[in-house]
């Protein structure tokens, strides 16, 4: 008696596989960009520790805007808004306003700046270091 032995389809299964790979990267970067925006959210850094607390001057120029809070990175919202999942060419991955990636790396001031949109208050901040607030790693961003 001869059996009958069914082979799996290996030809399906090889045109499957790269819409799976696909959805998975899908799936991967859009909880990338929903972990970046809570990360904000409870300042913390790409490792799960605390962001660097805000300078001195940093609070007295939210002030002199006429915006209150204490949290790093969080002062108009348009950072954490700014994150977005991207495809483009075949390649995805997640695209933010460029200043954060300034705050990620950490940055020198070059210039003096008004404080208040009605220019009342200047504030020299010129050749100051600000420390990186590593919200996301930055060495692992292209």
């Amino acid at each position: 008696m001869i059996k009958k032995i069914t082979m799996p389809d290996f030809i399906f299964a090889k045109s499957r596989v790269h819409k799976l790979i696909e959805q998975s990267y899908n799936i991967a970067y859009a909880d990338a960009a929903k972990i970046a925006k809570e990360r904000l959210d409870k300042s913390e850094d790409f490792r799960g520790g605390n962001l660097k607390e805000l300078q001195p001057i940093t609070r007295q120029v939210r002030r002199l805007r006429g915006r209150a809070g204490s949290r790093p990175l969080v002062d108009t919202g348009s950072l954490k808004n700014s994150i977005k999942l991207v495809k483009e060419k075949g390649r995805m991955g997640l695209t933010f306003n460029k200043y954060g990636m300034h705050q990620a790396k950490g940055f020198k001031t070059k210039n003096v700046f008004w404080a208040t949109k009605k220019k009342k208050a200047l504030i020299n901040v010129k050749n100051k270091t600000i420390p990186a607030r590593k919200w996301i790693n930055p060495d692992n961003v292209a």
